[in-house]
């Protein structure tokens, strides 16, 4: 439930070895501190943490940006025929537009 077990959580457990160095000093002036690591070390041996999860879409990566860059290169050549439709159907508007415009003043004038 620490910090550390948190962001190492992905490296701990499954197959790997994890190992801990606990550093002791034999004077009186660390022995508060030798006696307070020597506790956490034999809390820290305690815990079980259980199997690792495989990272499935890391080993899938470089196949997954493979298909995503040709998927890109499929919506921009679509994009570029959608945008070469929409050009000459704003071309046909404007002739029609002007047909109308034309007419509506042959009309008006007879």
């Amino acid at each position: 439930d620490s910090k550390l077990t948190y962001l190492l959580q992905d490296s701990l457990g499954g197959n790997s070895r994890t190992m801990m160095v606990v550093a002791v000093c034999p004077t009186s002036i660390t022995s508060d501190e030798t006696s307070h690591a020597l506790q956490f070390a034999t809390r820290v041996r305690r815990i079980n943490i259980g199997s690792a999860k495989r990272n499935v879409m890391s080993k899938n990566l470089e196949q997954t940006v493979k298909e995503m860059s040709q998927q890109l290169r499929m919506l921009a050549k679509s994009k570029e025929k959608s945008e070469q439709q929409l050009k000459s159907l704003k071309k046909d508007h404007s002739r029609i537009q002007e047909r109308l415009r034309t007419s509506s003043e042959s009309r008006a004038k007879a």
